[in-house]
């Protein structure tokens, strides 16, 4: 694996926001090209030239008079978003601008830090206006517009998984289509399922529900019970220790691993779900989201919204606070 100076954006950025992470958090050292060939990682050949006639690769040395233009730049900022979106499995440029009823090429333009046909689940993603979605139109004079926006699957509950529980057993039990608990749940194995792993349910299944009826009084027993109590569940980011998020949330020492005994507390998988408990004080759901522009760093960002930067980073993992892609969507508000 090289990364050499004239490596695409998408190339880069797709090693720095999970491949060497993944495979460092593997046990796998990595090592420069110099080290594995016990070479001196820069030879010098000599100082810098000046260019003469023997610097081209081709055709004549003096080039024809180039005709003037004018040029006229225009400060444009960064596109506005009308909405952020989490990744899922599977998302490309192309879906997500169909999902969205966008020309083709606008998520790009308004994401370059994408690579379209390789985007890592719960990427940040900025929908511009422009969009078309599904409209429902009631006669007489008023129209009324219904916009599908999912981030992420919405969980009905959040279900401990025991012994011998695979994807098919759980989506059975909870009168699920087959597919639908992995998709929910990408990081799981469905074959081998550690015990007690916080599993989100989708909506639109059907549990086994048994109805009394006698002349007045209806008893209803349906089999629930995700244990323990979450007020919600978290998705992890790159870094998250459970010290983090109890801190983030403002639990007590301890309260999330005995929420999710399964967790190694400093080591803990990107995008793994997990179960808040309640009795905090934070919260973690973003209410403001800006698309950074040229020249910003997380600590102005923060001044811009009176926060610290650390607190900004502290919302936006995924950053390097000194080098902000343009149009990054970023949280500044919780």
């Amino acid at each position: 694996m090289t990364l050499s100076h004239e490596t695409s954006p998408a190339g880069y950025n797709a090693m720095y926001m999970g491949t060497v992470p993944r495979l460092a958090n593997a046990g796998i050292k990595l090592v420069s090209v110099a080290q594995c060939l016990n070479a001196d990682a820069y030879e010098v050949f000599g100082g810098f030239g000046n260019r003469d006639s023997s610097w081209y690769c081709g055709g004549s040395w003096t080039p024809s008079n180039p005709t003037p233009t004018t040029t006229t730049t225009s400060s444009t900022p960064a596109p506005t978003c009308a909405r952020t979106y989490r990744s899922v499995q599977n998302d490309t440029c192309a879906k997500i601008e169909n999902d969205n009823g966008l020309p083709a090429g606008s998520i790009l333009r308004a994401n370059p830090f994408l690579n379209c046909n390789d985007i890592w689940v719960n990427t940040p993603i900025c929908i511009p206006p422009g969009g078309s979605t599904s409209t429902t139109t009631t006669t007489r004079t008023s129209t009324s517009t219904s916009t599908s926006t999912t981030p992420a699957p919405t969980c009905v509950r959040t279900y401990r998984s025991v012994q011998n529980d695979t994807c098919a057993k759980i989506e059975n039990d909870n009168g699920l289509p087959a597919g639908s608990i992995l998709r929910a749940n990408a990081f799981l194995n469905c074959n081998d399922i550690w015990v007690n792993t916080p599993i989100c349910i989708p909506p639109g299944g059907s549990t086994t529900t048994r109805t009394t009826t006698t002349t007045t009084t209806t008893s209803t027993s349906t089999s629930v019970g995700p244990s323990p109590t979450c007020v919600r569940t978290y998705r992890s980011v790159q870094n998250d220790t459970c010290a983090k998020i109890e801190n983030d949330n403002g639990l007590p020492a301890g309260s999330i691993l005995q929420a999710n005994q399964f967790l190694n507390c400093n080591d803990i998988w990107v995008n793994t779900p997990i179960c808040i408990p309640p009795g905090g004080t934070g919260g973690s759901t973003c209410t403001q989201t800006i698309s950074s522009t040229l020249g910003q760093t997380c600590d102005t960002i923060g001044a811009d919204h009176g926060v610290s930067g650390a607190q900004i980073l502290a919302w936006n993992t995924f950053l390097n606070c000194n080098d902000i892609w343009v149009n990054t969507p970023v949280c500044v508000k919780h």
